[in-house]
């Protein structure tokens, strides 16, 4: 039930971001709160993955130093960083390495085959994370 909630609200903020180039800051409080309810409650996150405080601040710490430069540089939005912080308490910091490489290079090639220079970052962030799901469950 939790994950459905979790993945709901993630594809809510991607529909939200693809269609208006934005992302809600009580959409991301929503998810921060279903996965910290879900540590508490089930000992888990949302995807299933026992995290101990080390692997968050590590997944933190990596979110941090690949995308910070790209938000210096207007390349990154706000919202898409507090998205990227929020699947910190979601994902040990190896699948989070690997949803960034792949929805950066997802975007990357979205961008030039529609031929768009500001294209949304959340749905590949939304399509990337239920790939390492269901590739980490066996799906």
């Amino acid at each position: 039930m939790i994950f459905i909630a979790f993945f709901g609200v993630l594809l809510l903020i991607a529909v939200f971001d693809y269609k208006h180039q934005r992302i809600p800051n009580l959409a991301v409080a929503g998810l921060v709160l279903i996965s910290l309810l879900s540590l508490i409650i089930r000992g888990v996150s949302p995807a299933g993955e026992v995290l101990a405080a080390p692997d968050v601040v590590r997944s933190i710490f990596l979110v941090l130093v690949i995308t910070l430069p790209g938000y210096c540089r207007c390349e990154l939005g706000a919202g898409d960083m507090k998205l990227l912080l929020a699947l910190c308490i979601v994902f040990l910091p190896v699948q989070m390495l690997i949803i960034i490489a792949g929805s950066f290079l997802s975007t990357f090639i979205f961008g030039k085959i529609a031929k768009v220079e500001k294209v949304p970052y959340a749905p590949f962030l939304m399509i990337c994370s239920i790939i390492m799901v269901a590739g980490d469950k066996g799906w």
